[in-house]
């Protein structure tokens, strides 16, 4: 996980936020608990906050999933239900980030179509019956959305500042 333009944390060995975030919540779904939505998640932007916490939501359910033992099939449609709702949500933020003329919002955008196939990718392989992929899905689920909300939005909301746009 990439921790460009993150500040280190003293309370993990010096480690970025976001990666300090991430483990934390990477050892919550490990445990299978649920990911709790918490303040250091924000970016400031009530529209976006909330479409984050709903695909905090997706991840809990697949997690949730995972822990019952559900079978691939399950997984499966519950990763489409997130990848249909991550592609509104991309969609959004990048309509906000295009009629700010924030001037980062090409490479913003190249890093969701790039999360999108990833995610693609991890269907795919399960729909064709390959094993023991959901954990690893859920750990570059956990890891991904950490860094893009704490690195790439916290960027943009900076960027837009007062406007609050929601």
């Amino acid at each position: 996980m990439s921790t460009r333009g993150s500040s280190a944390h003293p309370g993990f060995g010096g480690a970025p936020l976001p990666v300090r975030i991430a483990a934390e919540l990477s050892l919550r779904v490990a445990a299978g608990r649920p990911i709790e939505w918490t303040p250091v998640l924000s970016v400031g932007i009530d529209a976006i906050d909330r479409q984050h916490r709903t695909l905090v939501d997706c991840i809990n359910r697949l997690s949730e999933a995972n822990t019952c033992g559900r079978s691939s099939g399950v997984i499966v449609a519950l990763l489409g239900d997130l990848a249909d709702y991550a592609h509104e949500h991309f969609r959004f933020e990048e309509r906000l980030l295009e009629q700010h003329g924030w001037p980062k919002a090409p490479d913003h955008a190249l890093a969701h179509r790039a999360f999108e196939a990833q995610v693609h990718e991890f269907s795919r392989r399960l729909a064709a019956g390959e094993r023991m992929l959901a954990t690893p899905l859920l750990m570059f689920l956990v890891e991904w959305l950490t860094e893009h909300i704490l690195v790439d939005d916290i960027a943009y909301a900076g960027f837009l500042g007062a406007d609050n746009p929601t």
